[in-house]
Protein backbone atom coordinates (compact mmCIF):
# COMPACT_ATOMS: atom_id res chain seq x y z
CA UNK A 1 0.00 0.00 0.00
CA UNK A 2 1.04 3.51 -0.94
CA UNK A 3 0.15 5.72 2.11
CA UNK A 4 -0.82 9.15 0.84
CA UNK A 5 -0.60 12.03 3.33
CA UNK A 6 -2.47 15.28 2.24
CA UNK A 7 -1.20 18.23 4.26
CA UNK A 8 -4.05 20.87 4.79
CA UNK A 9 -2.97 24.65 5.46
CA UNK A 10 -4.87 27.58 6.61
CA UNK A 11 -5.76 29.04 3.05
CA UNK A 12 -5.62 25.95 1.15
CA UNK A 13 -8.03 24.71 -1.64
CA UNK A 14 -10.50 22.31 0.08
CA UNK A 15 -11.82 21.26 -2.94
CA UNK A 16 -8.00 19.87 -3.76
CA UNK A 17 -7.92 18.43 -0.99
CA UNK A 18 -11.51 16.55 -1.65
CA UNK A 19 -10.69 16.03 -5.22
CA UNK A 20 -7.13 14.47 -4.23
CA UNK A 21 -8.44 11.86 -1.68
CA UNK A 22 -11.88 11.42 -4.05
CA UNK A 23 -9.51 10.33 -7.03
CA UNK A 24 -7.20 7.98 -5.52
CA UNK A 25 -10.15 6.40 -3.53
CA UNK A 26 -11.95 5.86 -6.81
CA UNK A 27 -8.80 4.29 -8.21
CA UNK A 28 -8.72 1.75 -5.25
CA UNK A 29 -12.68 0.22 -5.99
CA UNK A 30 -11.40 -0.42 -9.68
CA UNK A 31 -8.24 -2.31 -8.43
CA UNK A 32 -8.82 -6.43 -7.09
CA UNK A 33 -5.85 -4.60 -4.34
CA UNK A 34 -6.28 -1.33 -3.19
CA UNK A 35 -3.11 0.39 -3.72
CA UNK A 36 -3.77 3.83 -1.69
CA UNK A 37 -4.45 4.71 1.93
CA UNK A 38 -5.04 8.79 2.19
CA UNK A 39 -5.30 10.59 4.62
CA UNK A 40 -5.65 14.26 5.67
CA UNK A 41 -3.19 15.96 8.47
CA UNK A 42 -2.70 19.33 9.94
CA UNK A 43 0.33 20.72 11.63
CA UNK A 44 -1.32 20.38 15.01
CA UNK A 45 -4.06 17.86 14.18
CA UNK A 46 -6.78 20.55 14.47
CA UNK A 47 -9.13 21.83 12.38
CA UNK A 48 -7.77 24.27 9.28
CA UNK A 49 -9.78 26.88 7.84
CA UNK A 50 -9.61 26.50 4.02
CA UNK A 51 -9.87 29.60 0.97
CA UNK A 52 -13.50 29.68 1.42
CA UNK A 53 -13.95 29.32 5.08
CA UNK A 54 -14.95 26.37 5.64
CA UNK A 55 -13.52 23.90 8.09
CA UNK A 56 -11.08 21.12 7.32
CA UNK A 57 -11.45 18.54 9.74
CA UNK A 58 -7.90 16.66 9.58
CA UNK A 59 -7.83 12.39 10.34
CA UNK A 60 -4.25 13.49 12.31
CA UNK A 61 -1.52 15.52 13.08
CA UNK A 62 1.99 15.70 11.13
CA UNK A 63 3.84 14.32 14.80
CA UNK A 64 1.42 10.94 14.80
CA UNK A 65 2.32 9.85 10.86
CA UNK A 66 4.50 8.69 8.82
CA UNK A 67 3.75 8.54 5.19
CA UNK A 68 5.26 7.67 1.26
CA UNK A 69 3.67 10.38 -0.14
CA UNK A 70 3.09 13.92 1.68
CA UNK A 71 0.93 16.30 -0.63
CA UNK A 72 1.07 20.37 -0.22
CA UNK A 73 -2.40 21.43 -2.20
CA UNK A 74 -3.09 24.62 -3.31
CA UNK A 75 -2.95 27.98 -1.53
CA UNK A 76 -4.71 30.55 -2.11
CA UNK A 77 -4.33 33.17 1.16
CA UNK A 78 -1.77 33.38 3.60
CA UNK A 79 1.44 31.38 1.74
CA UNK A 80 3.75 33.58 3.63
CA UNK A 81 2.35 33.07 7.20
CA UNK A 82 2.29 29.19 6.72
CA UNK A 83 6.30 29.39 5.02
CA UNK A 84 7.37 30.62 8.80
CA UNK A 85 5.90 27.33 10.21
CA UNK A 86 8.96 25.67 11.00
CA UNK A 87 7.40 22.64 12.17
CA UNK A 88 6.02 22.14 8.72
CA UNK A 89 9.35 23.04 7.29
CA UNK A 90 11.12 20.95 9.57
CA UNK A 91 8.59 17.61 9.05
CA UNK A 92 9.07 17.79 5.72
CA UNK A 93 13.11 17.61 5.59
CA UNK A 94 12.91 15.04 8.11
CA UNK A 95 10.17 13.21 5.97
CA UNK A 96 12.35 13.32 3.05
CA UNK A 97 15.57 12.06 4.94
CA UNK A 98 13.25 8.90 5.90
CA UNK A 99 13.12 8.53 2.32
CA UNK A 100 9.57 9.98 1.98
CA UNK A 101 8.58 11.94 -1.10
CA UNK A 102 6.60 14.97 -1.59
CA UNK A 103 4.22 16.63 -4.15
CA UNK A 104 3.31 19.84 -4.05
CA UNK A 105 0.39 21.57 -6.79
CA UNK A 106 0.48 25.90 -6.99
CA UNK A 107 1.87 27.79 -4.47
CA UNK A 108 2.72 24.42 -2.34
CA UNK A 109 6.16 24.02 -4.25
CA UNK A 110 7.08 27.28 -2.20
CA UNK A 111 7.37 25.04 1.23
CA UNK A 112 9.16 22.45 -0.87
CA UNK A 113 11.91 24.78 -1.83
CA UNK A 114 11.79 26.53 1.92
CA UNK A 115 13.24 23.15 2.80
CA UNK A 116 16.50 23.40 0.09
CA UNK A 117 15.51 20.53 -1.22
CA UNK A 118 14.87 22.08 -4.81
CA UNK A 119 18.48 23.76 -4.70
CA UNK A 120 20.07 23.49 -8.05
CA UNK A 121 16.74 21.19 -9.40
CA UNK A 122 14.02 21.86 -11.74
CA UNK A 123 10.60 22.97 -10.40
CA UNK A 124 7.24 24.37 -11.58
CA UNK A 125 4.60 26.41 -9.61
CA UNK A 126 1.81 28.87 -10.62
CA UNK A 127 2.43 31.24 -13.68
CA UNK A 128 1.49 34.62 -12.01
CA UNK A 129 4.12 33.36 -8.53
CA UNK A 130 7.32 32.77 -10.79
CA UNK A 131 9.02 36.40 -10.21
CA UNK A 132 8.47 36.19 -5.99
CA UNK A 133 9.64 32.30 -6.53
CA UNK A 134 12.75 33.48 -8.89
CA UNK A 135 13.47 36.51 -6.36
CA UNK A 136 12.72 34.52 -3.07
CA UNK A 137 14.52 31.11 -4.42
CA UNK A 138 17.65 32.02 -7.68
CA UNK A 139 19.08 28.72 -6.82
CA UNK A 140 16.22 26.43 -8.22
CA UNK A 141 15.80 26.18 -11.90
CA UNK A 142 12.22 27.44 -12.54
CA UNK A 143 10.93 26.12 -15.48
CA UNK A 144 7.29 28.18 -14.75
CA UNK A 145 6.09 27.14 -18.20
CA UNK A 146 5.75 23.16 -17.25
CA UNK A 147 2.78 21.97 -15.63
CA UNK A 148 4.56 19.43 -13.98
CA UNK A 149 8.04 18.08 -12.78
CA UNK A 150 8.45 14.85 -11.71
CA UNK A 151 12.09 15.09 -9.74
CA UNK A 152 11.28 11.16 -8.28
CA UNK A 153 11.77 12.13 -4.83
CA UNK A 154 9.78 15.26 -5.30
CA UNK A 155 6.87 16.31 -7.69
CA UNK A 156 5.38 19.64 -8.16
CA UNK A 157 2.63 21.20 -10.64
CA UNK A 158 2.05 24.32 -11.61
CA UNK A 159 -1.47 25.93 -11.51
CA UNK A 160 -4.54 25.51 -8.73
CA UNK A 161 -6.36 23.38 -11.11
CA UNK A 162 -3.09 20.78 -11.48
CA UNK A 163 -4.20 19.12 -8.02
CA UNK A 164 -6.17 16.80 -11.22
CA UNK A 165 -2.79 16.44 -13.15
CA UNK A 166 -1.15 15.36 -10.06
CA UNK A 167 -3.83 12.84 -9.15
CA UNK A 168 -3.15 10.83 -12.14
CA UNK A 169 0.64 11.50 -12.32
CA UNK A 170 0.47 9.45 -8.83
CA UNK A 171 -2.03 6.99 -10.63
CA UNK A 172 0.38 6.64 -13.61
CA UNK A 173 3.29 6.02 -10.95
CA UNK A 174 2.07 4.30 -8.56
CA UNK A 175 -1.06 1.70 -10.14
CA UNK A 176 -0.38 2.08 -13.64
CA UNK A 177 -1.61 3.53 -17.09
CA UNK A 178 -4.76 1.75 -16.95
CA UNK A 179 -6.44 2.77 -14.01
CA UNK A 180 -4.94 6.42 -14.46
CA UNK A 181 -6.86 6.27 -17.88
CA UNK A 182 -10.16 4.47 -16.36
CA UNK A 183 -10.20 7.71 -13.44
CA UNK A 184 -9.44 10.15 -16.42
CA UNK A 185 -12.37 8.58 -18.29
CA UNK A 186 -14.93 8.52 -15.22
CA UNK A 187 -14.08 11.75 -14.02
CA UNK A 188 -13.84 13.42 -17.66
CA UNK A 189 -10.56 14.59 -17.07
CA UNK A 190 -7.91 15.82 -19.48
CA UNK A 191 -4.66 13.31 -19.35
CA UNK A 192 -2.48 15.26 -21.04
CA UNK A 193 -2.13 18.47 -20.21
CA UNK A 194 1.75 19.55 -20.64
CA UNK A 195 1.87 23.28 -20.30
CA UNK A 196 0.44 26.23 -18.15
CA UNK A 197 1.62 28.97 -20.11
CA UNK A 198 -1.72 29.05 -21.94
CA UNK A 199 -2.98 30.37 -19.23
CA UNK A 200 -1.16 32.77 -18.47
CA UNK A 201 -0.12 36.50 -19.98
CA UNK A 202 0.22 36.34 -23.24
CA UNK A 203 0.06 32.80 -23.34
CA UNK A 204 -1.71 32.46 -26.90
CA UNK A 205 2.00 33.13 -28.35
CA UNK A 206 2.86 29.49 -26.76
CA UNK A 207 -0.01 27.48 -27.18
CA UNK A 208 1.50 26.24 -30.57
CA UNK A 209 2.44 22.46 -28.65
CA UNK A 210 5.78 22.63 -30.50
CA UNK A 211 8.32 21.83 -28.19
CA UNK A 212 10.88 23.11 -30.23
CA UNK A 213 10.16 26.58 -30.76
CA UNK A 214 8.43 26.47 -26.81
CA UNK A 215 12.12 25.59 -25.76
CA UNK A 216 13.68 29.09 -27.61
CA UNK A 217 10.69 31.34 -25.93
CA UNK A 218 12.22 29.89 -22.33
CA UNK A 219 15.92 30.37 -23.28
CA UNK A 220 14.84 34.30 -24.89
CA UNK A 221 12.83 34.60 -21.67
CA UNK A 222 15.21 33.79 -19.04
CA UNK A 223 18.13 34.96 -20.98
CA UNK A 224 17.31 38.31 -22.19
CA UNK A 225 19.52 40.19 -19.88
CA UNK A 226 22.62 38.57 -20.80
CA UNK A 227 25.20 39.55 -23.21
CA UNK A 228 24.64 36.54 -26.41
CA UNK A 229 27.79 34.64 -27.10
Amino acid sequence: MTQVIILSVSGCLSSAVDGIREILTLANSLMDSPRFTVKVASADGKAVQSYTGSMIIPDLALTDLQADIVVLPPILEGVEDSLTNKQIIDWLITHHQRGGRIATVCAGSFFLAETGLLKGRTATTHWDLADIFRMRYPDVQLHVHRLLVDGGDYICCGGVSAWMDLSLHLLTRFAGKDIARSCAKIMLMDPHREYQTPYGMGGFRKNHNHKGVLKVQQFIEESYSKPIQ
